[in-house]
């Protein structure tokens, strides 16, 4: 299997779960028949879907669909990219995790000491619903061990 084919086996396993139920796949979703069904020039290490709407990717790419999209990305369900979601430059290393927070929130972890060029404490941030980070947010010291 190509590994575009890997990445769409596993988004449309994964929207199936978060948007459908495990049992039913989209008959509306077609990556062959998108523009540019290329997916992320990188591996994907997590996903998560905060509204049930959409599936947010992450991990150690540049570009989705031939957009850039540093390590992290929205897809609507039928996998085109969000455009109204970007998280901005993003992180200068890989996400390795991603978790639901509250209010449409998402928590992003992995192995980063910036994002977007400003420090993110405990190499972890906060992400908006539109994908624009939380200042607000502070996960405290790294943890080395």
């Amino acid at each position: 299997m190509r590994p575009d084919s890997t990445f769409w086996a596993v988004l449309i396993v994964a929207v199936s779960a978060f948007g459908l139920g495990a049992d039913a796949l989209d008959p509306d979703f077609r990556p062959s028949q998108l523009p540019i069904a290329r997916g992320p020039d990188g591996p994907v290490s997590a996903m998560v879907s905060p509204s049930g709407d959409a599936v947010i990717i992450a991990g150690d790419f540049e570009r989705v669909n031939g957009v850039r999209r540093q390590g992290i990305a929205q897809l609507k369900l039928d996998g085109t990219l969000d455009p109204g979601w970007n998280a901005g430059t993003g992180p200068d290393g890989p996400i390795r995790t991603l978790t639901i927070g509250t209010e449409g929130t998402v928590v992003v972890g992995g192995e980063f000491s910036n994002w977007g060029g400003l420090p993110a404490s405990g190499h972890a941030v906060r992400l908006k619903p539109d994908g624009s980070i939380d200042n607000s947010f502070d996960a405290g010291p790294a943890w080395d061990g």
